[in-house]
C-alpha cells in the first residue's frame, strides 16, 4: 500500500491542476491553423488522404484495404475529435473502400460523396447501409461541383460528369477532385486510367496543372499517361502503394516518365505517412 502524507484538500488540488493540464492541452491541440495540411496515410495496397483545413475541417478521401485508416486517424486527429465533415469513396474497389466502413462507425460523418449510386458491391452497399443508419449525408457525384469551406479551401469534383452506373471498369468510375488553397492545388484521381485522364485533359487543359499529384491507380502503368503528367506537371507526386505489392506498383515504366518530365516523387510504402503543408502560398513537408 502506497502511503502519502497528503490531505485530502491538497489532493482535490492535486486533482484540479490535473484537470487544467488536461483541459489545457485539449484546448491547445483543437486550436486551428493558418495552414492547410494534407497526409497521405500508408494503409499499404491502397489508398487513404486526409485533409485538415485552417478551421480543422476534416475531409477523408478513400479508406484503405483494411482497418489501418482508424489507427491512423486516432493519432493525427485532436483528442476526443470525433467528426470527419466529407468522407469521398472515389470507387468501388476494396483497397479504397474497406477502411471506411469502420470510419463511419466511428466517427460522426456529416457527407460521403461517392460515384456509384447503384452499385452491387457489397462494401458500397455496406457504406450506405451504415450511412443511412447514422445519418450520413449520401451525394452521388454525377457532374462536375464545387465544395466550398469556410476557411478558404474549395474541393472540385471534376469527374464524373455523368451518371456512371452502367460502366463495367470501377476504376474508369473514380471521383477526381483538385483541392485548392490559395494558389496551391492538389490532384487525387482515384484508380481512373489514361483515357479518363485523356478526358480530363481535354475537358480542362491547363486548370489541371496541380502542386501535388497523387498517381493514379498506385503507379500502375495503367494511369499516369504522358499527356496528363505534362498537363499536370506537379512540383511532387506521390504513390500510394505497399510495399514489395504483388502487382509491382510502382511501375518503372510510370517512374521513367516522372524522371523524364523531372517530377520528384514520394512513396508510402518507403517513407510511411506523408504530409505536406500549404499556407495557401508554400508547401512543404512537415
Amino acid at each position: 500500500m502506497i502511503k502519502t502524507n497528503l490531505n485530502f484538500k491538497e489532493l482535490l488540488l492535486l486533482c484540479l491542476f490535473a484537470t487544467l493540464i488536461f483541459i489545457t492541452y485539449v484546448s491547445e491541440s483543437l486550436k486551428p491553423t493558418e495552414n492547410l495540411m494534407v497526409t497521405f496515410f500508408d494503409v499499404g495496397q491502397g489508398d487513404s488522404i486526409l485533409f485538415q483545413t485552417p478551421k480543422n475541417i476534416k475531409i477523408l478521401v478513400d479508406g484503405g484495404p483494411d482497418n489501418k485508416v482508424s489507427n491512423h486517424l486516432g493519432k493525427q486527429l485532436a483528442f476526443l475529435d470525433d467528426e470527419i465533415d466529407v468522407v469521398v469513396a472515389t470507387h468501388d474497389d476494396a483497397d479504397h473502400i474497406f477502411g471506411l466502413i469502420k470510419v463511419l462507425e466511428k466517427y460522426n460523418v456529416k457527407v460521403l460523396f461517392t460515384s456509384l449510386p447503384h452499385s452491387n458491391n457489397s462494401l458500397m452497399r455496406e457504406l450506405a447501409k451504415i450511412a443511412e443508419q447514422k445519418n450520413t449525408k449520401i451525394v452521388h457525384i454525377q457532374n462536375q461541383s464545387i465544395l466550398k469551406t469556410e476557411d478558404g479551401v474549395q474541393v472540385n469534383f471534376l469527374f464524373p460528369a455523368a451518371n456512371m452506373d452502367t460502366i463495367e471498369d470501377g476504376n474508369s468510375a473514380s471521383v477526381v477532385t483538385q483541392i485548392i488553397f490559395g494558389e496551391s492545388k492538389i490532384l487525387l484521381t482515384g484508380d481512373l486510367g489514361i483515357n479518363g485522364e485523356n478526358y480530363l485533359v481535354n475537358i480542362y487543359g491547363d486548370s489541371l496543372k496541380s502542386n501535388i499529384l497523387k498517381l493514379g491507380h498506385h503507379g500502375s502503368d495503367t494511369s499516369s499517361g504522358p499527356i496528363f503528367l505534362q498537363a499536370v506537371h506537379p512540383q511532387v507526386a506521390i504513390v500510394s502503394a505497399g510495399k514489395n505489392n504483388k502487382f509491382g506498383h510502382p511501375h518503372q515504366s510510370v517512374l521513367d516518365l516522372l524522371n523524364n518530365f523531372k517530377i520528384p516523387y514520394l512513396e508510402t510504402a518507403k517513407v510511411g505517412n506523408i504530409t505536406l503543408i500549404s499556407n495557401g502560398t508554400e508547401i512543404w513537408r512537415e
